[in-house]
């Protein structure tokens, strides 16, 4: 279009086709920008049902399923037997593994461990052997979307190889099924800390000092007396002030 530059009207003409054309170039950045936002909406929304559906559907009945299928016979195999007699510790002290004989300094401090696990129950077995004392309380959590045998599993050892008399320090909550990266992760370890935190106390002492929280798949690299002594440095220092 030509403008007369004679003409006064032609700067208002000019400005006002100029604004028409911004607002419409606008117009259209807006709808690109807008359709942009859809497309990852709906790629987002895709990515998270699928998710949902491998946790709540695959997980929970197939892989389940195909788990219980595959590692019963070998669990079924091996519930009945205990490594070696007395491993945990000796009622008179008398054992000849180091781990027998406990320490006064370490009866003195006793721990509360909390086990978050979802498979494995031969290696949260493990985990225990490792860390068990009789003062100490273990708060054991398997998934609700687990197969009931690995709890079972688990249970029937303990009741097998720990005698009763100290077995009582282990405690096994109900299960929650925990979604990974959701709150439920977090949910389970709070359950099992309600749990400890109720433990029956007799006496001015607390019945434990301190909590480390593991999952199944973890393996600590001290002994309970390593850990009853590094914890003493921090003189009951903590993080998190609680009342009871």
């Amino acid at each position: 279009m030509k403008y007369n530059l004679y003409e006064p009207t032609w700067c208002c003409e000019f400005m006002r086709q100029m604004t028409e054309e911004c607002q419409n170039e606008s117009t259209r950045t807006t709808q690109n920008v807008g359709i942009i936002i859809k497309l990852v909406l709906f790629f987002l929304f895709v990515i998270d049902a699928g998710y949902l559906f491998y946790e709540h559907r695959l997980k929970t009945y197939v892989f389940s399923y195909v788990s219980t299928k595959l590692a019963a016979p070998s669990i079924y195999d091996d519930w009945n037997t205990c490594e070696e007699e007395n491993w945990w510790f000796d009622f008179n002290g008398k054992g000849s593994n180091p781990w027998q004989k406990i320490l006064k300094e370490e009866k003195e401090f006793p721990l509360a461990y909390t086990i978050i696990a979802f498979e494995r129950p031969d290696q949260v077995w493990r985990i225990l052997r490792s860390i068990y004392r009789p003062q100490n309380y273990y708060c054991i959590h398997f998934d609700k979307k687990s197969p009931d045998i690995y709890k079972k599993w688990l249970i029937r050892k303990i009741t097998k190889c720990i005698p009763k008399e100290v077995a009582k320090n282990i405690i096994f909550i109900p299960s929650i099924a925990v979604y990974h990266s959701y709150f439920s992760v977090l949910e389970a370890d709070l359950a099992c800390m309600r749990r400890l935190w109720k433990v029956p106390n007799n006496s001015t002492v607390p019945p434990w000092k301190y909590l480390i929280n593991l999952t199944g798949q973890e393996f600590p690299l001290k002994n309970n007396l390593e850990l009853t002594r590094i914890l003493r440095v921090l003189n009951n220092a903590n993080l998190i002030q609680q009342e009871k």
